[in-house]
Formats: C-alpha cells, structure tokens, sequence
C-alpha cells in the first residue's frame, strides 16, 4: 500500500486502479492488512473495495489498532472477517492452513476474533512466544517485486519485543504484557550476515526495538560480537536515558552506531513523574555530552500538553532544549 513512497496519498481512502488489477489477476485466497490508528479507515475502505471485486476473498487484520478494538473493528467493517489480536505469527500461521485445506472451523486458534453464524466471536489468548529466536528470518525476498530494481543501501530489524517499564503514554508495555524477549545474539549477526551477502551494497541498519539498551549485558555483547564479526555496517537505535552511560555509549560507538533516539519527553521531573517514565531528567545533560564526545549523532523527542501539564511545565522542556543546546535536527 506504501511503495512507492508517493502512492501512499494516491491509495488513501481512493481506489488506484493500478493495485487493484494487479490484486484482482493475482486472485488471492486471503489478503491481511497491518492496523495503526492513522490506517484504520483506509483499511475499513479498502477491504470494501476488495470485498466488491473478490467476493470469495477472506480478510484478516491485525496490528496495534484492531487488538485493543477487535469487536468494534469488526461491528463496522463488515467486510472484515477477521481480527487477529497482539502477537500474530503464530495464529496467523494456523489461519493460511486451515483456508488452504478449506476448513472454517477457528475454534481452536488463540488470538483471534471473527464472525461464527452471525456473531462475532472473541477466541481467548494465551502467552507470548517465549523464544522469539524460534521465528524464522525476515524473507526479504517477498518485497523484490515492490523494489522495483531499487539500490537497498538500508534495512530495519527488530531484534526484541517488549519494554518492562510503565511510562502511561506507550501502549508497547501493554502489548507485550510488560515483558521483554530478546532474539539470541547470535541469531541477530547471522541475520547482518545474512543482509550483507545479499544486498552488497546496504550501508545502514535500524534496530526497531523500542529500546536496545534495556538489557545494558545484552547490548555490550552485542556491539562486542558485531566487531569480532568484522560486520561493516552503520547502526541506528532507539535508546531510553537510564540504558546510557559511557560504558555502554563507547561499546556503542565501536560497534558503528551512528545515530541514536531517545526519549526524553519532558524538561519537568514531575511531568515525567506523573508519566511514570522512571529517568532522572537530571542526567540528560551528561549523557548528550557522552554522545557528542563519541561522535553519535543523537534525536530526542518530546511531549507537551500532556495530561495535567502546565505552562510552567512545558516551559521547564523548552528551557532543556536550550540549557542542551539541542539544534533543530537533534530533537522533535
């Protein structure tokens, strides 16, 4: 739906053609769409549209959005037929076999919410993948067709699930039922390996992990094994104050990460209090001393209007921002 770049607008609640035969030639059995709040309506516009073309087709939805809403989603996309709720691999796994035997009967898969005789009905859960090593490698191969022929110089990974913290304003702690699991290292430099031979010219790489440095062993490991590896790539991270000091910033360093997001989002020690972020504020200006010393390009965000905040609150971020000495590229 999103490649190329610039299609994105021309496919917002607008049928492209162009998509639309090449989805109606290629005649599919089941076509899955990932929710967030911004794409919820052009999922629900969409799955009418193909609904109209593919009578037959069966269309599963899943992502943040539809796992904290499923019956709503479903009560107004009738041409949804069904949610699958958090933690998909698995479920959605079960979901291809049974239509690939032609089999309808989804009792027994956990996770999901569909329509039985009329009613929707809300299958239980059950817990979270326990080794999330034991998934297979990202094929990469599957998006060949949307490249286009394109120059891969860049590739996200996401080498853990989860953060155990309880900041009010993030909805991953309660995705991932505040647990954190972490792909084995040595899973992650197969993986670099991996991108490496086959697109020779990738120079960047981004963790996606909400945060790298939650696990402060795990992460000086890590950047320990991408040196002896010899793994020739640049890094960007996401990264929660309290998981930096030097140690970890000059491992970080070595390993070739050069960019790093932080959240920070707020100047006020109360604010960050009531948003139960769990950082003292007061460390912010060591830690970006520590990154400009070791040369680490750094993005830090903030929030303002948050609940209950006053102006002399917000006022306490924006004289942060300058006591930093933060340009403009180095914070939102």
């Amino acid at each position: 739906m999103n490649v190329p770049d610039e299609k994105t607008a021309i496919r917002y609640l607008n049928v492209d053609h162009e998509l639309l035969t090449k989805i109606v030639e290629y005649s599919p059995h089941i076509i899955s769409m990932s929710s967030y709040a911004s794409n919820m309506y052009n999922i629900l516009f969409w799955a009418r549209i193909l609904k109209k073309s593919l009578p037959n087709v069966f269309i599963v939805v899943g992502g943040n959005h539809v796992s904290y809403i499923a019956k709503e989603c479903l009560e107004k996309g009738l041409e949804i037929d069904m949610v699958v709720r958090f933690e998909g691999e698995i479920p959605f796994k079960m979901i291809c076999e049974n239509i690939a035997k032609n089999h309808h009967d989804y009792s027994n898969i956990r996770y999901i919410v569909y329509r039985k005789n009329g009613k929707i009905v809300e299958n239980e859960l059950i817990s979270l993948i326990k080794n999330i090593s034991s998934l297979p490698p990202l094929n990469r191969e599957y998006f060949r067709d949307s490249m286009r022929g394109e120059i891969v110089n860049h590739a996200d990974t996401i080498t853990a699930r989860g953060c155990p913290f309880h900041c009010t304003f993030c909805d991953c702690n309660h995705y991932w039922k505040k647990t954190y699991r972490a792909k084995s290292i040595k899973s992650v430099i197969g993986e670099f390996k991996d991108l490496c031979e086959k697109y020779p010219n990738l120079k960047t790489v981004r963790f996606r992990d909400e945060s790298l440095t939650i696990s402060k062993n795990r992460c000086l490991k890590l950047c320990d094994e991408i040196v002896k590896n010899r793994i020739a790539l640049k890094f960007q991270a996401h990264s929660r104050l309290d998981g930096l000091d030097e140690e970890v910033i000059k491992y970080l360093s070595m390993a070739g990460f050069e960019r790093l997001f932080i959240g920070l989002e707020s100047g006020s020690q109360t604010v960050l209090e009531r948003l139960r972020k769990g950082i003292d504020i007061s460390k912010a200006e060591e830690v970006i001393s520590l990154l400009r010393r070791y040369k680490i390009k750094f993005r830090i965000s903030f929030m303002i209007s948050t609940r209950d905040e006053t102006l002399r609150e917000t006022m306490q971020t924006v004289k942060l921002i300058k006591k930093l000495k933060l340009k403009s590229g180095e914070f939102y």
